[in-house]
């Protein structure tokens, strides 16, 4: 599985564990499954019904996982899931790397920069996951900008 993440050649197809066993696997295993599909998963439904399904499993390194795939993945209709789970989550790991993916997409979606900018105000932590994600997009000179 990790051969998969790691090689750019290489797509949810050569994985050789279905989606469909996710939650008879073991958290770790969830996790890459998760980022995997997160990140690759072409059916958009297919992949929205998994990123929902992930985002309620127990286990912190499971959502961690898909959370990761998020990171640099977008498409229109993410933003019913995220933003919900973003609140609801207990784990400050997750919602690090999910501020990290709303801000490299505030210009797709308002809430998202909305999010972002107050999260920006929070702490540290989420002060630097924020401008990560905001580097190279508008969403950075504003954060810059308001600092100055």
């Amino acid at each position: 599985m990790w051969a998969v993440i790691e090689n750019a050649r290489l797509d949810v197809e050569h994985l050789g564990i279905g989606f469909d066993s996710l939650e008879s696997e073991p958290p770790n295993v969830q996790a890459k499954l998760l980022q995997l599909g997160a990140a690759d998963l072409a059916d958009l439904t297919a992949r929205q019904e998994l990123i929902i399904k992930g985002s309620n499993l127990p286990s912190i390194d499971a959502r961690e996982g898909l959370s990761k795939g998020l990171v640099r993945s977008f498409y229109d209709g993410l933003q019913d899931v995220t933003l919900g789970w973003f609140e609801a989550e207990d784990s400050s790991r997750v919602q690090y790397l999910l501020a990290e993916h709303f801000a490299r997409f505030s210009e797709e979606v308002p809430s998202y920069k909305e999010v972002a900018l107050s999260l920006v105000d929070r702490d540290k932590d989420f002060r630097e996951r924020v401008l990560l994600g905001a580097e190279g997009q508008p969403l950075y000179g504003e954060i810059k900008a308001k600092e100055a």
